[in-house]
């Protein structure tokens, strides 16, 4: 995004504003009751892994030839995270 100094307003971006605006002021409206919402899941007790076992909650396997699953902490490690990451820890975009 530092790449890009628009030096001039579309009119077709005055729309997108306006609706970015209006999630983000219906977002801050939002907040009390967010605040609430957390405070009361935070009064709740934590259920353990055995707790979530007996109710019939099931984890999934091991996919490994899920890449969209496999974090690429080898790319990661090397500095540059902004090429070559899909996964989790990156987005893959076609045609860039």
């Amino acid at each position: 995004m530092d790449d890009i100094n628009a030096t001039t307003w579309p009119t077709e971006w005055n729309g997108e504003l306006i609706d970015l605006l209006s999630v983000l002021s219906r977002l801050v409206e939002l907040e009390p009751a967010q605040a609430d919402l957390l405070n009361a899941i935070l009064a709740k007790p934590v259920a353990s892994y055995t707790d979530l076992a007996s109710a019939g909650v099931t984890w999934p396997g091991p996919h490994a030839n899920d890449v969209q699953r496999i974090p690429n902490y080898a790319e990661a490690d090397q500095g540059d995270q902004s090429e070559g990451l899909d996964g989790q820890l990156g987005f893959t975009f076609g045609g860039t």
